[in-house]
């Protein structure tokens, strides 16, 4: 397990709005063995946990590129079935391949928008206790990273990568898997904030070839915004309405709200439009004119990428990584998720 990131970081962002704990030694850190089962057989690694999640704090970067549309690369999705269990509960060892874009940061010069060729998985290594919850324990492996961690944003150390840490938060609906993860800057190294969904994807023979549907979720979509000053969360409801005898997608992200460690405040709605070519999806956002205008907000008509599937041996739910880009001002971009059941 290492890593072998040569190129310079530092990318402080908001993991998924969750991040509380400071990651530079401010919080308690303990070092320990974790034994983990893995499909190779056991495997003993020393790691350095916090003891919060791991938290990115501001930072100014004099110019923002767009994300890359989220991408599954090499990778071949994972099928639901008739006998996948209608509550997510993997069986140890599965793996699941990440639809997944990033933003990453050179200190001082850029963010800008990456994704691994050969794709990323994260594999269910089973459930550990962390401050008395039990969590999802998954193995995270991205380009040349390959990292034991917990889904609750808990920051472990990257093996053979000079302790650098790295955090995820990873939640599920019945059949969908939504993971954000950061690597942040250690001694001016490149910093990464990645967002994935994945899932039992549904099979080409589980798409309906007719009618409509509405997926829905009040809070599922979240993500971050990067601007040259800082770096906001985003939150907001989800709705998608897809006809499937045409295979158009077509809906919007609404009551979005951004907090930048104030109170939230208004930001811009997003309308979604794409096509499904069996249950996966591509297609584009466009902003909206926001209600009222701040460091964060993006002028309208600002556009970016939708990429995701359909999950559930039926459709059940949906799930997908979008994004926007605004060239004004040295550039704005923002990267997330989103997650909806049918109605």
């Amino acid at each position: 397990m290492k890593t072998s990131h040569a190129i310079p970081l530092r990318l402080i962002a908001l993991l998924a709005g969750a991040m509380t704990a400071a990651c530079s030694g401010s919080g308690t850190t303990t070092t320990g063995t974790t034994t983990t089962s893995t499909a190779s057989g056991t495997t003993t690694t020393t790691t350095t946990t916090a003891t919060g999640p791991l938290a990115l704090g501001p930072f100014a970067q004099p110019s923002i590129g767009a994300p890359l549309p989220a991408s599954m690369g090499t990778n071949a999705p994972l099928l639901a079935s008739g006998a996948t269990p209608g509550t997510f509960n993997p069986a140890m060892n599965t793996v699941f391949p990440l639809i997944e874009s990033e933003l990453w940061s050179d200190p001082g010069v850029n963010v800008y928008g990456l994704n691994a060729p050969n794709g990323a998985t994260l594999t269910f290594l089973g459930t550990n206790q962390v401050n008395g919850v039990m969590v999802g324990v998954y193995e995270f492996k991205f380009s040349n990273i390959d990292a034991g961690v917990t889904s609750d944003g808990t920051a472990s150390t990257i093996p053979n990568s000079g302790n650098t840490p790295i955090g995820l938060i990873a939640t599920n609906l019945n059949y969908t898997l939504l993971a954000t993860w950061v690597i942040p800057s250690v001694r001016g190294n490149v910093a990464s904030n990645g967002f994935g969904v994945s899932g039992y994807q549904t099979p080409a023979s589980g798409v309906p070839t007719s009618g409509t549907a509405t997926y829905l979720a009040t809070g599922g979509a979240s993500g971050n915004v990067v601007v040259p000053s800082g770096v906001g969360a985003v939150k907001g409801d989800v709705a998608v309405n897809a006809n499937f005898a045409t295979g158009a997608l077509s809906g919007s992200l609404t009551n979005m709200t951004i907090g930048t460690g104030a109170a939230a405040v208004p930001w811009n709605n997003v309308s979604l439009s794409g096509s499904l070519s069996g249950a996966s999806f591509s297609g584009t956002t466009t902003a909206a004119s926001p209600s009222a205008s701040n460091t964060f907000t993006f002028a309208a008509g600002a556009t970016g990428y939708l990429n995701g599937a359909l999950y559930g041996p039926n459709g059940q739910e949906l799930g997908a990584v979008w994004s926007l880009h605004d060239n004004a001002g040295g550039g704005k971009s923002a990267l997330g998720l989103l997650g909806a059941t049918k109605q």
